[in-house]
């Protein structure tokens, strides 16, 4: 981070880091997964299927380009 990159944060206020953030902070190594295009089922559904994958991925790429 520059000086002048410091100067626009300064007084913001930040929401706490995720887990990707904080990982890519510490400059550890970090796995994502591309999901495909998921055609219903709704958002629930989805993270309904992914949960097997939670302790294996640290962020999922949902892509809109079939």
């Amino acid at each position: 981070m520059t000086g002048r990159d410091r100067e626009l944060l300064a007084g913001r206020t930040a929401a706490p880091m995720s887990n990707l953030e904080r990982k890519l902070a510490a400059r550890e190594f970090v796995v994502t997964a591309e999901l495909p295009v998921i055609d219903g089922g709704g958002v629930r559904e989805m993270l309904r299927k992914l949960e097997p994958m939670r302790p294996f991925v640290d962020a999922f790429n949902a892509t809109d380009n079939p």
